[in-house]
């Protein structure tokens, strides 16, 4: 049945509901008979110009209902200017949610169309800021090798604000995808890709905690010494990233204090913390290390007990073997009998000499 929704030209529906390009997304601002016709419309209009301005007018005013609809679109239409039509809709309508698909669609075979989706992304980019890095990053790692390139820029393109996602895409399968997220964040500034880093080494995948880890030490990252101490230290982390953590640690040991560490490990009421000074007091492998590490053989946690006595293994010092074999077998050290085997086997093979003389 005829209505006036029916009878009202598109173009008029553009300007009852305000010009494009605000500043995020809006709730619906269509009626029901305004929407199914601009549904109707964007699906099987015959002129491809009568699409464009459906799919624009849907982005605008049509709310979540409109959103599969012009996810449709973007991946099915056969006019490209109509895909790329749905690309701008979509992210004025949905913000951030539009990021998985307007990725997707940077696979599209039509270079207009790609062209316009990385236009659709800079202009997210411009209203989210920050926002935009991981969710972007995120969705570049599970994308067609022809979607990437055109991401990575909108994301480099953020500066600053897209370090995280940077950091993130140093896992990704594609080599070359790495190294320009390497290249762009080595062009940032230095506290801005330390502290992206260190993001990172705490809380990326496996593939970008090993590599934060290893750029933190190339870099000689001072800033990130507690995180690479933790991860070097966490029981649950495996052994790349944790090997790939005292690398780091051995290549910025001239950064570490001696002396702050002692103190921590002397004052600090948390166990974490007198672990991750073991930790970096084994990596500075200073004078003042090994009588550090003996001492904390007598801490009243056990958690800092056995990395005092891992520590003391890493640091190889036969000045030590006396103490550890002291303590093999002893009751209260006894969950710790494997431990300190381990740390004995690899200070009498780094010190052959300390074998001569010394009861096991």
């Amino acid at each position: 049945m005829p209505s006036t929704a029916r009878s009202l030209p598109l173009l008029a529906l553009v300007f009852a509901l305000g010009a494009l390009g605000k500043e995020g997304p809006s709730p619906a601002r269509l009626s029901p008979e305004q929407f199914s016709l601009l549904a109707e419309r964007l699906e099987h209009g015959e002129s491809f110009k009568v699409r464009i301005q459906a799919a624009l007018i849907l982005g605008e005013g049509g709310g979540p209902p409109a959103e599969p609809v012009l996810r449709e679109v973007l991946r099915d239409d056969a006019n490209p200017s109509v895909r790329a039509a749905a690309a701008l809709a979509l992210v004025d309508l949905d913000g951030l949610a539009s990021v998985p698909p307007l990725v997707e669609a940077l696979g599209d075979e039509d270079g207009f169309v790609r062209g316009e989706v990385g236009k659709a992304l800079s202009v997210l980019a411009q209203r989210e800021g920050s926002g935009l890095a991981l969710p972007l990053a995120n969705a570049l790692a599970n994308a067609s090798d022809a979607a990437k390139p055109i991401g990575l820029a909108v994301l480099s393109g953020l500066g600053s604000p897209g370090a995280d996602g940077l950091v993130t895409l140093l896992g990704d399968s594609s080599s070359t995808v790495r190294a320009a997220a390497r290249s762009s964040l080595e062009a940032l500034p230095k506290a801005v890709a330390g502290q992206a880093l260190e993001r990172g080494i705490r809380n990326g995948s496996f593939g970008v905690r090993a590599i934060a880890a290893q750029l933190a030490g190339e870099w000689r990252d001072a800033a990130a010494l507690p995180a690479l101490a933790d991860a070097a230290a966490d029981a649950t982390e495996v052994p790349e990233v944790q090997e790939a953590s005292r690398r780091a640690i051995a290549e910025m040991k001239d950064a570490i204090r001696e002396d702050e560490e002692v103190a921590q490990l002397k004052g600090a009421s948390d166990p974490q913390l007198r672990v991750r000074a073991l930790v970096l007091l084994a990596g500075k492998a200073g004078p003042a290390a090994e009588p550090a590490c003996e001492a904390a053989l007598r801490d009243a946690s056990p958690l800092v007990r056995a990395y005092a006595v891992e520590s003391l293994g890493a640091l190889g010092d036969r000045r030590a073997l006396p103490a550890l074999r002291e303590l093999l077998h002893r009751e209260d050290y006894a969950p710790l009998d494997a431990v300190l085997s381990a740390a004995i086997h690899r200070i009498e093979r780094s010190s052959p000499s300390a074998l001569a003389g010394s009861a096991p």
